[in-house]
């Protein structure tokens, strides 16, 4: 892993502990000399809740180009999709 590298997932981990810490989750340190299972299953499960909120913001304009090209690109050997980006009303030109 390069110097770069090394220094962006040191901070990720930082940040990572600083988000399981307000949100109540107990940081376990891995260097010691025991592990507690328990605490890594319960830091995981508070992630997977975490993740599994619904992201509620609102959509960029680069955001709605990126969903309408993989959309296109999706249907593009439709020959109904063809005929609509062909002859139909479409507002991405």
């Amino acid at each position: 892993m390069s110097g770069s590298a090394l220094a962006f997932f040191r901070v990720g981990m930082v940040q990572l502990r600083c988000l399981l810490a307000l949100l109540g989750c107990k940081v376990v340190s891995y260097t010691g000399a025991q592990m507690d299972a328990e605490q890594i299953i319960a830091e995981i499960e508070c992630l997977e809740h975490i993740f599994a909120q619904p992201d509620t913001r609102p959509l960029s304009p680069d955001d709605l180009s990126a969903v309408n090209q993989r959309h296109d690109e999706m249907h593009a050997h439709s020959p109904w999709f063809q005929l609509w980006q062909r002859y139909g009303i479409c507002c991405r030109s």
